[in-house]
């Protein structure tokens, strides 16, 4: 692992076994998520991140890290989401 602090903000960059390991645990955890609810929901954020992945995992070429970025957001912006409205709705 790396750290380029220079470039205005702390920028991690994995080993490749690291990377590979969280794409797989991500996948996991999408996969459980979807089997517990079973929601609609789960379908955009994990499209999002499916569509950058290949860039996640090998960022040469036609790397372009604010796409990334912002697919990568919007994706944790509805599971973040979704996880407060299943907290409320288990709440009450």
């Amino acid at each position: 692992m790396a750290s380029f602090p220079n470039f205005g903000g702390d920028i991690w960059i994995l080993d490749e076994r690291a990377l590979i390991a969280l794409d797989v645990d991500i996948e996991r955890r999408f996969a459980e998520l979807a089997e517990r609810n079973g929601t609609e929901t789960l379908k955009a954020p994990l499209r999002n991140y499916r569509f950058v992945r290949q860039h996640l995992l090998d960022p040469a070429g036609n790397w372009a890290p604010n796409a990334v970025a912002l697919y990568l957001a919007k994706a944790m912006r509805t599971l973040d989401s979704e996880a407060h409205a299943m907290s409320d709705s288990a709440q009450g």
